[in-house]
């Protein structure tokens, strides 16, 4: 299972308030009950592996890790190893050890090392993190802090964290946000686990609630059909973004390369490929040369690529080929 995908589907994440582990387990457990995707225990709460332990066996692994269940606020070796052994599919810190970051990639887990400015955040993405836990958020201006981010660099992957109130979810989703933890929302006031499947439901409305207008989309067309928006390509990999100016010499701005996508859509290199402009311009191409060569730009300068600079989605050919070097306006390719 990719986890990392799979953490960001759930996109929400439950954390339980520090304190007593009796009490987070029977929280975590409602939250579970009630449809949950993801969990978290902080290592502020007793004995939070007991907690980790006593969740797996209410969603344990065989289930296909339908629950996600992670360890908050780590930052010593030992305290990775205890999140492993007990069943933590992600690890989180407040700040970036890239040590802690390449042991917990090792171990199978989300690295989820914490960041606040965008030079701790690009530390942070050159230390290897899945997802960098934008802490506090709210202290620099929440979701339009998250949203310049976003615009200043669009392969980050930010999951926010730091007292997050429900209110705001669906703005830090339509900031760009990939994944939000849940705290006071689920776990403050009167009785929160027998609340908690009207709590859980509140919540998850949020997220669907003022959800980004998804804008320009290009489809492609294999023997799946995928149709893409600018929000798909923000959260391919780090290692499938790349800058054009080191690439195609006079172009600048910010793309993906089109391999991962081509295979989600079921696209095979052997075969020929069709690309389509919105203008009606028609190029066929080598599958190969999308595989390997592919690089569709989406971003200039850290703002969308715009439709007289040949976006919101531009393609190149990268390997030295003339052949569909600059298609502009890209709405289709098909095979």
């Amino acid at each position: 299972m990719d986890l990392e995908k799979a953490l960001v589907e759930r996109a929400l994440v439950g954390v339980v308030p520090a304190g007593d582990a009796d009490e987070a387990i029977a929280l975590g457990t409602a939250w579970i009950r009630a449809g949950l995707g993801a969990i978290e225990v902080p290592v502020t709460v007793s004995d939070w592996p007991r907690v980790l332990r006593a969740w797996t066996r209410v969603a344990p692994p065989a289930a296909g890790a339908s629950v996600l269940l992670g360890v908050g606020g780590l930052s010593r070796r030992d305290q990775l190893d205890a999140a492993r052994a007990a069943g933590a599919h992600f690890a989180g810190s407040p700040h970036t050890d890239p040590d802690l970051v390449a042991e917990a990639r090792r171990a199978g887990m989300v690295a989820a090392p914490g960041a606040l400015t965008p030079s701790e955040v690009w530390t942070a993405m050159q230390a290897g993190a899945d997802l960098v836990r934008l802490f506090p958020a709210r202290a620099l201006g929440g979701p339009e802090y998250v949203r310049s981010l976003v615009q200043a660099m669009p392969q980050a992957r930010l999951w926010v964290t730091g007292e997050v109130a429900a209110g705001e979810i669906g703005a830090h989703r339509a900031a760009g946000a990939q994944v939000v933890s849940v705290g006071g929302a689920l776990s403050s006031g009167p009785d929160p686990v027998r609340t908690a499947p009207e709590r859980v439901a509140r919540v998850r409305a949020a997220w669907g609630q003022n959800s980004p207008d998804p804008g320009p989309a290009f489809v492609l067309s294999g023997s799946r059909r995928l149709t893409v928006h600018r929000a798909t390509l923000r959260r391919l990999p780090g290692a499938d973004h790349c800058s054009l100016e080191p690439l195609i010499p006079g172009r600048s701005g910010h793309g993906v390369r089109l391999r991962r996508l081509l295979e989600s859509a079921g696209f095979s290199p052997d075969r020929p490929t069709v690309v389509r402009s919105r203008d009606g311009f028609s190029q066929e191409v080598p599958g190969r040369s999308l595989f390997d060569a592919g690089v569709l730009q989406f971003a200039l300068d850290g703002a969308p690529l715009a439709p007289e600079q040949g976006g919101p989605f531009r393609l190149y050919l990268v390997d030295g080929s003339d052949r569909c070097a600059n298609v502009k306006d890209v709405v289709e390719i098909l095979q």
